[in-house]
Parts: C-alpha cells; sequence; structure tokens
C-alpha cells in the first residue's frame, strides 16, 4: 500500500509539472512554427495569459496572433485552455474568439462557446453556438465551423443560418475559400433564400 502511494504522489507530482509545460509547448508551436515569406510581416505574437489553474491545469485568458501562408492574420483568444488527456498534440478552448483580417482588409469575426486546436492538423475546430461576421453584410450561425492556422479559410459542414442585408439563407453546409487572391463564400446542399419584404 506504502508502494502504491508513493507510486500515486510521484504521478501527480510530474503531471503537474508536466501538463502546464505540454500546453505551453503545443500552444507555443501554434505561432512560433507559423512561415513567414517577409521578415517585414513578422506579427508580434501576444503574451500568454499568465492565471493559471495548476489544480486544473489549464490557462485562463490566452491571447495569440500570427500570419497565414497568404498573408491574413490571425488572432484568437479565449476564456480557459486545457491540454488533451488523450492526445498530447491537442488542446481545448472555451469561451473562443477569433478574428481573420485578409491582405485586403477583410475582415471576419467568430465566436464560439467551445474550441480546440489540433497541431497534427493545424486544424481549430469550433463548436457550439458559433456565429460569424462577414465584411460582405452576412452573420452566420452554426454548432460546428473548422479554420486553419496556415492558411485563410473557413468551412462549417452541418446546417447554417444566414442573416444578410437582402434577407435570411439557409444551407446545409458553407465554406470560405481563397482563389486567385480572392475569397469566395460558398453555400451549398438545400440552399434557401427567404428575401426580406417591406410592409
Amino acid at each position: 500500500m506504502a508502494t502504491y502511494d508513493n507510486r500515486y504522489s510521484y504521478f501527480v507530482f510530474i503531471a503537474k509539472i508536466f501538463l502546464p509545460i505540454s500546453a505551453l509547448i503545443i500552444l507555443s508551436t501554434l505561432f512560433l512554427l507559423a512561415r513567414f515569406s517577409d521578415s517585414s510581416q513578422i506579427v508580434a505574437i501576444s503574451e500568454i495569459g499568465t492565471d493559471r489553474d495548476t489544480g486544473n491545469q489549464k490557462i485562463t485568458s490566452p491571447i495569440y496572433s500570427g500570419l497565414t501562408d497568404d498573408g491574413s492574420v490571425l488572432e484568437f483568444s479565449s476564456g480557459s485552455l486545457a491540454p488533451s488527456i488523450f492526445n498530447p498534440k491537442k488542446v481545448f478552448a472555451k469561451k473562443v474568439f477569433a478574428k481573420i483580417t485578409t491582405l485586403k482588409g477583410n475582415l471576419y469575426e467568430i465566436h464560439s462557446d467551445k474550441g480546440s486546436y489540433n497541431d497534427n492538423t493545424s486544424t481549430v475546430d469550433l463548436k457550439t453556438n458559433v456565429v460569424v461576421i462577414m465584411p460582405e453584410g452576412y452573420k452566420i450561425y452554426t454548432e460546428n465551423l473548422s479554420t486553419h492556422v496556415k492558411k485563410t479559410m473557413l468551412h462549417s459542414p452541418s446546417p447554417i443560418l444566414a442573416e444578410s442585408p437582402i434577407g435570411t439563407l439557409n444551407a446545409g453546409n458553407m465554406s470560405l475559400i481563397e482563389k486567385n487572391n480572392q475569397h469566395l463564400l460558398i453555400f451549398k446542399k438545400g440552399v434557401k433564400l427567404n428575401t426580406a419584404t417591406s410592409e
């Protein structure tokens, strides 16, 4: 029994040191390893929030920024961040806010209740009450949205509701892609537009 207690105490001691360090390494990799074609385009990386809950192995109020390969500025912040128990290359976030500013100055703002970053795929997956505010005048609501830290893109595989200046739009999925130096917003599957009518 004493041997078990000693091993357990040792495991807890190591976990309290290793897990926060692992999370910081993963999160630093998110932008420290970003590829910059021109050193003049490098964006300063914001400091990681210093408030840490060591008991629950999480970081509170982290803020990150970086550049995609096509020159867009990415900014991410969240209420808290915690490492995955099963995947050392993945972290989970709550109350996520993301902002994408393209080279042409177009701004995309994203809010969600939950999110995760996977270092293996360089993707950020946002879930639950996702809202996307777009420069075209659209406000899009969905439950799942993915983006990428190396290229400017958005993709929602689940149904979306979009509010626009001309009415509301329903679709089975949505994508924002870069093509010929332009960003295209594409709706697919059962697209239905309900135009606003004046009374």
